[in-house]
């Protein structure tokens, strides 16, 4: 680990211990409130963790109180609301973090137990997946409506669906498994259209106020651009591996749409690819990392692993990416929040 890295997780040590110590604390009522970063997904204890501070000076914190143990969880980038599964119930539900208490509410119409739950970029869509029926349910308009706008029959039922992507205007793009390799398909509420054959798409992603989508191809180690997937359906390859991409598994767009995050398997690589056509640049993230979860600002993410252990950010707004690490800070001593922060609980060790 960089030595840079380090102190930055030593930063983050420190900024916690004068919050806890009530030094112009954001958590003890001294005249301000604490920003939240996002949200961590607690899987382990089927909830979610608030993630306090600024990159750089961020800690996660304790359990968000919803009312409800979730089984999985689907965040909006704006980190306002989320799409949750019912542990004991597998039920739907939309999940408003702008009010305190969290409001949560049903899905009108979602039939329990989704396999796939997925967000559009700016939110305002999903696509709610059912392996067995083989069908997708599209909710549109989030999060000021909470029910099914429409559904869409998947032709092809004994077929594996492997990834899912969603368009903000509720166009769907998935990778169809078939004896052959995978086939991409574009769904909207009037058909079903192929658009291209490829050895396995690792992810899926749209980019925000679009029908453009992006594909990552582990097999044959690319990341292809597809323009207009409910119309002209055109196909480029973005990158391949004479520019760095070596088994991606995990594709992200920035905020700004100005360019696209590749995270390569293994050795820790990400890969950064401008949308207009700048030189690639790679990272080292030094960490086993499988995917990237938004978090506020622009090109602010987690970086998700296998293990829930240690939690990394990666900055990738400047010229030069940053990686910070993110201690818990249950296990530090704290001083009971009176700011108005969600309501959390503390889950017993």
């Amino acid at each position: 680990m960089k030595m840079w890295t380090r102190f930055t997780a030593v930063i983050a040590c420190g900024a916690w211990v004068l919050i806890a110590s009530g030094v112009g604390s954001p958590l003890t009522g001294q005249g301000f409130s604490s920003p939240v970063l996002g949200y961590q997904f607690d899987q382990s204890h089927g909830a979610m963790r608030l993630i306090v501070g600024i990159p750089g000076a961020a800690l996660v914190g304790g359990i968000l109180d919803v009312g409800v143990n979730l089984s999985g969880l689907a965040m909006a980038s704006s980190q306002t609301f989320a799409l949750g599964k019912a542990e004991e119930s597998s039920e739907v539900l939309l999940l408003d973090l702008t009010q305190d208490p969290v409001s949560v509410r049903p899905v009108v119409d979602a039939a329990p137990a989704p396999d796939q739950m997925v967000l559009s970029p700016a939110g305002r869509a999903a696509a709610l997946y059912y392996h067995d029926e083989g069908r997708i349910r599209i909710l549109r308009d989030l999060p000021r409506t909470a029910a099914v706008h429409a559904e869409l029959q998947l032709d092809w039922r004994t077929s594996s669906v492997v990834t899912i992507g969603i368009s903000d205007e509720g166009v769907v793009l998935v990778s169809v498994k078939e004896s052959d390799g995978e086939s991409i398909f574009a769904l909207t509420e009037r058909g079903t259209r192929f658009l291209f054959k490829m050895g396995h798409a690792s992810a899926v992603t749209f980019i925000k106020d679009s029908n453009d989508a992006l594909v990552t191809d582990f097999k044959n180690n690319q990341v292809l651009l597809f323009r207009d997937v409910a119309g002209s359906g055109q196909t480029f390859m973005l990158a391949g591996p004479q520019d760095g991409v070596a088994q991606p598994v995990a594709i992200a767009v920035s905020h700004s749409s100005q360019r696209a995050l590749v995270m390569n398997a293994d050795s820790g690589n990400i890969l950064f690819l401008s949308l207009n056509g700048d030189k690639p640049l790679q990272f080292s993230c030094e960490c086993r990392a499988v995917g990237f979860h938004a978090l506020k600002g622009d090109s602010l993410f987690q970086l998700i692993s296998p293990s829930e252990t240690l939690l990394v950010v990666l900055d990738a707004s400047g010229e030069v990416p940053r990686t910070y690490l993110v201690p818990n800070g249950e296990t530090l001593p704290l001083q009971a929040p009176t700011t108005p922060l969600p309501k959390t609980r503390r889950i017993p060790h």
